[in-house]
């Protein structure tokens, strides 16, 4: 794993980090992801909380590199929290697959044919 972003599970324990490192009138960001799948997801807890510097905070690694489907974004306001932007995002992304895989069979059929 080359790179990697430290995150958490914990709605809450996001916030608090994104009000504490956010001056008005800038908003925090909250990213909710839904995985369909765990490649390059590594949920610390589950693993073994020895492993991770902050097992209090319920904490996820994400690998880089992952690609995300934006499903929604909008303004919240919690009375007992404040103001901030949430963005909901899915991964994998969603795609029409057939164009994907007819443009691989036709690339598997030309390296027949050539040889390759």
């Amino acid at each position: 794993m080359k790179g990697f972003i430290s995150t958490s599970k914990s709605k809450e324990l996001a916030l608090e980090f994104g009000f504490s490192n956010c001056t008005p009138p800038n908003l925090p960001v909250l990213f909710k992801i839904r995985f369909k799948t765990d490649k390059g997801v590594f949920d610390m807890k589950s693993l073994n909380k020895k492993f991770s510097a902050y097992p209090k905070e319920d904490e996820v690694i994400l690998q880089d590199g992952l690609s995300y489907q934006v499903m929604n974004v909008g303004r919240k306001t919690e009375e007992d929290v404040g103001t901030y932007f949430e963005i909901e995002l899915q991964h994998p992304p969603e795609i029409d697959a057939k164009p994907y895989e007819q443009r691989k069979r036709v690339e598997t059929l030309k390296k027949l044919q050539s040889g390759k």
